[in-house]
């Protein structure tokens, strides 16, 4: 298991309690590609960053072509809902997973 994200401090305290860590910056597909590779499963958890829609599909497809077999993705509720303007990047995001190889 590795805790990846762009917080370091996190990283640092989670390293500090024996987990592998790394840095990350989603809007980088290369460095999302470097991370998620060697690893069977990765847990996807929706940021705050106007372009999570895009990093989203960059770690989806960085994840099929590094054989990744299970992206578990912290969606929202009711995704379909479009009265809420979070929920077009969900849905559009479980349509990717789904559109992907990646189970």
């Amino acid at each position: 298991m590795t805790a990846a994200g762009r917080n370091r401090d996190r990283l640092d305290e989670l390293a500090a309690r024996g987990f592998a860590t790394a840095t990350v910056d989603l809007s980088s597909p290369a460095r999302a590609a470097e991370v998620v590779s060697g690893h069977s499963e990765v847990v996807l958890i929706s940021g705050g960053d106007p372009d999570r829609l895009d990093q989203h599909r960059g770690v989806i497809e960085a994840a099929r072509a590094a054989g990744v077999d299970h992206i578990y993705y912290t969606s929202g509720i009711r995704a379909d809902d479009e009265r809420f303007p979070i929920n077009v990047d969900h849905r559009a995001t479980e349509q990717a997973l789904a559109a992907s190889t990646v189970t």
